[in-house]
């Protein structure tokens, strides 16, 4: 029994060495953020077949919709009108994770993590993808198509 206990805790603490990932920093004047290959685990479950590496190409085109639709995004999240330089504004101040997918039909789908700044570690965001209950308009994910540049999705961790 104790010989059990033992292997499962190694097992349980050399996880994380098992699973390293090798995500991608980039940083521009506009955004930060962080590619997670297809081969990454994500909250700790293994990768899918659909999963897709995303290239830095393919990172300008999703901010360029985001962008885009920065206002519509705001008004969103923030549940009221605002004025573009607040919406402009206001992007800046998250970290992003980018994870993209292939669907059968070719169209890559990239989902956005964002995370306020000094809401956790900087260190954090290459390990995992950043994820806060009740976490309110601090983290929000972003679902974009860029074969048809459009947003598919737009959702907040939950508002206490």
């Amino acid at each position: 029994m104790r010989t059990t206990i033992v292997i499962l805790l190694m097992l349980l603490f050399t996880n994380n060495t098992i699973f390293s990932q090798s995500v991608t920093h980039v940083k521009t004047k506009d955004y930060e953020g962080y590619i997670f290959p297809k081969e990454s685990h994500i909250w700790g479950f293994p990768p899918t077949i659909d999963r897709y590496t995303l290239s830095s190409i393919d990172i300008v085109k999703a901010e360029r919709i985001i962008q885009s639709n920065k206002i519509y995004i705001f008004k969103k999240l923030m549940f009221r009108n605002c004025g573009r330089n607040k919406a402009k504004k206001f992007l800046n101040k998250y970290i992003r994770q980018y994870v993209g997918y292939v669907k059968d039909d070719g169209h890559i789908i990239v989902n956005v993590f964002f995370t306020r700044q000094g809401t956790v570690e900087k260190h954090k965001y290459k390990d995992d993808i950043i994820s806060v209950c009740d976490g309110g308009t601090d983290t929000w994910r972003i679902v974009v198509d860029l074969i048809d540049q459009t947003i598919i999705e737009l959702s907040t961790n939950g508002n206490a």
